[in-house]
């Protein structure tokens, strides 16, 4: 809101949601995102592919395996994206990670993948109930 005579960023400037620092400086504006605005899906289908704007993926489909598709990681270099397996008996299918990682989910399961530009990598994978 202006009501100083100040000039008003248009919401278009910004790419995503989040928290951004703005700066006015030589007549120009600079802004920098500073934080994000971290949301979450429920989903109880048998795929969901996750959108933009999505940080954590809740599977409870009573399908085996459910499958979750992951994005291109090109479009998302440094994003994290964490899939949990809601069901007990039940497993979750992960497509789109390196193909050199293991991509299902047990019962209760979670993982956490993380683009470096041109792969998902597992950077956590919980495993519930594991004997060796």
């Amino acid at each position: 809101r202006s009501d100083n005579s100040a000039q008003v960023i248009p919401a278009t400037w910004f790419p995503s949601a989040g928290t951004y620092r703005c700066l006015w400086f030589d007549g120009v504006v600079r802004g920098s995102k500073i934080g994000e605005e971290y949301k979450s899906a429920s989903w109880t289908g048998t795929s969901y592919t996750v959108p933009e704007g999505i940080q954590t993926v809740f599977m409870n489909s009573t399908a085996s395996p459910a499958t979750v598709v992951l994005p291109a990681a090109s479009l998302w270099p440094g994003r994290e994206i964490t899939i949990k397996n809601m069901q007990t008996v039940k497993t979750v299918q992960v497509n789109g990670v390196s193909a050199s990682d293991e991509n299902l989910i047990q019962g209760r399961g979670a993982m956490t993948v993380k683009s470096d530009g041109t792969n998902w990598n597992i950077v956590h994978f919980y495993k519930r109930n594991l004997s060796y």
